[in-house]
């Protein structure tokens, strides 16, 4: 099982030091191939973290700061709510082969995002998660969920740190 980050051939990338394998992409279909590249010789099913730039509902993968109205270089919705463009087409090839993935670049308008994580969710059979500034915003299956972050409380007890991370953690 592999944590896999992704980020921006635009972009920054630093983040990415922290995890088992970091690639760097400039668009959703080169980013699938190389994730399938990696997962193809994985006994288990493998993490995913998207680190590109975002807003609400908008995550980049290769289009770095830049707008992309394709679908091509971003997770983005089209009018009828499911993805558009090229991730339509590219992203459903991971299906099966990631547990979990994280939305790193919407943290600022993860409440803003609820629409997206579905879609992606769906697209995927997978939980999808967005850290926003004060929660965990979360979308396993049909239910949505906001979690506070255990550090903004400067009252949290160790038991509680203890319990708290375990949500995090699904341990």
């Amino acid at each position: 099982m592999a944590s896999i980050y992704v980020y921006d051939s635009n972009q920054w990338g630093w983040l990415g030091l922290a995890y088992d394998k970091s690639i760097q992409v400039g668009s959703v279909s080169e980013m699938v191939e190389k994730v399938l590249n990696i997962t193809k010789n994985e006994k288990y099913r493998s993490h995913l973290l998207l680190g590109g730039n975002g807003r609400a509902n908008f995550q980049s993968v290769g289009a770095a700061e830049n707008s992309d109205r394709t679908g091509d270089r971003s997770l983005q919705l089209n009018g009828n709510g499911d993805l558009l463009g090229s991730a339509a087409v590219w992203l459903p090839k991971l299906a099966g082969q990631i547990y979990k993935l994280h939305l790193l670049g919407v943290e600022d308008e993860a409440s803003k995002s609820f629409e997206l994580m579905h879609a992606v969710a769906r697209t995927l059979g997978v939980g999808v998660e967005i850290y926003g500034r004060n929660s965990l915003f979360k979308y396993y299956g049909d239910r949505s969920e906001s979690i506070r972050r255990p550090t903004d409380s400067a009252t949290v007890n160790a038991d509680a740190m203890k319990k708290r991370l375990a949500e995090y953690t699904g341990g």
